[in-house]
């Protein structure tokens, strides 16, 4: 039986989308080639645009915050850290004041938080 509280419209997308998993999937590529033996612990994920294929995107972490861990019985110590998470995709907006400026703009297709462990690493204070 079909459900009648839920309807697509198929019609409305005329190039195929990227699915957001696989655009999120960026984060564990940055965290794994830039911060080598890193282990994900959690993520959040909001879809905010969709990406088409063939369209150049760019993801970003910022560390929000570090915090260090003591060794425990079943797991060793190092630093948890905390990042905000977010892939963008740029398109051309035209400057209102001159008619040939053109601009890029940056549109948030999928943001969220994501927590690392860092096993061994600590923090360096500046002194």
């Amino acid at each position: 039986t079909e459900n009648p509280s839920i309807t697509t419209n198929i019609s409305c997308v005329d190039r195929p989308i990227v699915h957001g998993i696989l655009l999120s999937s960026l984060f564990s590529s940055i965290f794994g080639t830039l911060v080598p033996g890193s282990i994900y612990r959690s993520q959040t994920l909001q879809f905010q645009s969709s990406v088409h294929v063939d369209v150049p995107v760019i993801g970003r972490v910022t560390v929000i915050k570090l915090k260090e861990i003591r060794p425990r019985r079943h797991i060793g110590g190092g630093v948890l850290c905390d990042c905000e998470t977010k892939v963008f995709k740029y398109s051309a907006t035209t400057d209102d004041d001159d008619d040939n400026d053109e601009r890029e703009k940056e549109i948030v297709c999928v943001m969220g938080e994501a927590q690392v462990w860092l096993p061994g690493a600590t923090i360096a204070v500046d002194e």
